[in-house]
């Protein structure tokens, strides 16, 4: 670095002429980068008159103390002509030395500590943003605790809720409102509705978070009424969280409760929704309109879903690929393949891609109308746009081939997705074993049926009643047992007429050992 200019200091003395002095220093001074390195140098230029007149041990000590002197922020009390003390509160512009902190260190800005690298607030005195006040006073050790209580709680609860409440009340975990949203989230992404309400209730009884205390909790649980079809106690958790938050309640919320309405089918409940959200100064989006045209296409009004579809373009929201899937899929369950396909070739010359969702909602149109040959080519198109088909692609084109009798293409089709690395649920079983029924092939169902539970996919109680009333029907009364024994590999509830169905058939066929065991069974 050059110097920029060069002047004289002088220990002491009158001004004279320019030129070396005994008694001067000549310290050659540049515009240094940290204005407080200038003032040091000074401070030992005038230092320098001090001394014992020697100039270079002069010069040596003054270096010595310039480098020992350069950390401290304060000034030596023994200069002759001292600074007068600032106030700490004001900053100078020039000669601050806390424009420039320490390496280790990171400024909090003006009147504030020094925090280090990798310090940690401790618990109870601020800390994370959002931290629920249950957590405050906590210990390090016991956040860890309470971290490994919740995993474990939540590894129990998927799979068997009740010792997970059980857990919770033995090592006296209580879940905070950031552990319940964490559980929702996860419950509904995992799709595990009924065990996401018993975390709700659980919540409701013992834990006192429900009725929710936040806006995110309350979208949370309307999302998870609104699955379970539970509308009242949606729309209920709405009326709450809107009287106690008041203007809190966004946009998400409103689509929560649209989509909830939507799911019931109720879209008459829909539009009030979104005639209220207007009048809150809340603009419906893509998110708003695609669930009232999925609510209109499972009532089957396919001419109210292509009016607000146009309503929705009248208003300068574009329709994405979730509208177009949604309107669709209500042509298809209306029948109309045709106009589906219409549909899908307007969405592309609007440059609007179709996604997996998209041709899933194609080929179970094609199903309904009983057409597997353009399922098959909507499939062979969907390969040509580099989309892999997931396991729903795979159940819609299994359920396509089961609705026509071809069940020899079904075992195609499941052979291939095995192939591919894709391993079917149990929709994907459920829908095989209705085609089998069927076209009364019912050892080909109990064999799938069977397989169905190898892949730890559980079978709910109405396949189970379908195949027992199958199995009565068709006089094949031995094949009881079997069902019976899957049954009993993933016991869950079943209603009582599936007890009675099964005790009724043990009686005819005389099977008293059986029946003893249903018996036992259906008084739990």
């Amino acid at each position: 670095m050059g110097f920029v200019s060069c002047f004289w200091i002088r220990s002491g003395g009158s001004s004279s002429s320019l030129g070396p002095a005994v008694n001067d220093l000549y310290c050659p001074v540049a515009v240094l980068p940290r204005p407080s390195q200038r003032v040091v140098v000074q401070q030992l230029a005038r230092g320098r008159g001090e001394g014992d007149g020697d100039t270079d041990g002069g010069k040596r000590k003054s270096r010595s103390n310039w480098r020992r002197r350069r950390p401290r922020r304060k000034r030596s009390d023994n200069l002759d002509d001292p600074e007068p003390e600032k106030n700490p509160n004001s900053q100078d512009p020039v000669n601050s030395t806390d424009r420039f902190p320490k390496r280790n260190s990171i400024s909090l800005g003006a009147g504030k500590k020094k925090k280090k690298l990798g310090q940690t607030t401790r618990p109870g005195q601020g800390g994370a943003k959002g931290r629920n006040p249950r957590s405050k006073g906590r210990g390090d050790k016991e956040l860890l605790d309470h971290r490994k209580l919740k995993e474990k709680f939540f590894t129990m609860l998927i799979s068997r809720s009740r010792d997970a409440f059980r857990f919770a009340h033995e090592n006296q975990y209580i879940p905070d409102q950031s552990d319940l949203n964490d559980f929702l989230s996860r419950l509904s992404k995992q799709k595990l509705i009924g065990v996401a309400l018993e975390v709700i209730r659980e919540a409701e009884i013992t834990w006192r978070l429900i009725p929710p205390k936040n806006v995110k909790t309350a979208i949370l649980v309307i999302d998870i009424y609104g699955k379970a079809k539970m509308l009242d106690k949606a729309i209920r958790t709405f009326d709450f969280i809107e009287s106690t938050e008041g203007g809190t309640v966004n946009s998400i919320a409103y689509n929560a409760l649209v989509a909830a309405c939507a799911r019931s089918n109720r879209p008459d409940l829909s539009f009030a929704v979104i005639d209220k959200m207007r009048a809150r100064g809340l603009r419906p989006d893509k998110f708003t309109f695609g669930s009232v045209i999925d609510a209109l296409g499972k009532v089957g009004d396919v001419e109210k879903a292509f009016e607000v579809a146009d309503r929705m373009e009248a208003e300068g929201i574009r329709m994405d690929q979730a509208s177009y899937s949604a309107l669709i899929d209500a042509c298809g369950r209306s029948g109309r393949l045709d106009s589906a396909l219409l549909l899908f070739e307007d969405m592309k010359s609007h440059g609007v891609w179709p996604n997996v969702i998209t041709f899933a909602v194609l080929v179970e149109a094609c199903a309904e109308a009983d057409d597997p040959d353009r399922a098959f080519e909507i499939f062979r198109e969907m390969r040509q746009w580099n989309i892999k088909p997931n396991v729903v692609i795979y159940t819609c084109l299994v359920d396509a081939c089961c609705k026509s009798g071809r069940m020899d293409k079904a075992s195609e089709v499941l052979s291939d997705m095995r192939a591919n690395g894709v391993f079917p649920n149990a929709v994907t079983y459920s829908c095989i074993i209705h085609g089998y029924c069927s076209v009364s092939d019912l050892d080909s169902a109990l064999e799938m049926l069977e397989a169905m539970t190898d892949d730890d996919c559980t079978p709910n109680g109405k396949l189970l009643m379908s195949l027992v009333h199958h199995v009565k029907n068709a006089n094949r009364l031995d094949l009881v047992s079997i069902i019976w024994m899957v049954h009993m590999k993933n016991p869950h509830y079943m209603a009582p007429g599936f007890y009675l169905k099964l005790l009724h058939i043990t009686t005819m066929i005389g099977n008293v050992k059986l029946g003893v065991q249903i018996g036992r069974r259906a008084t739990r």
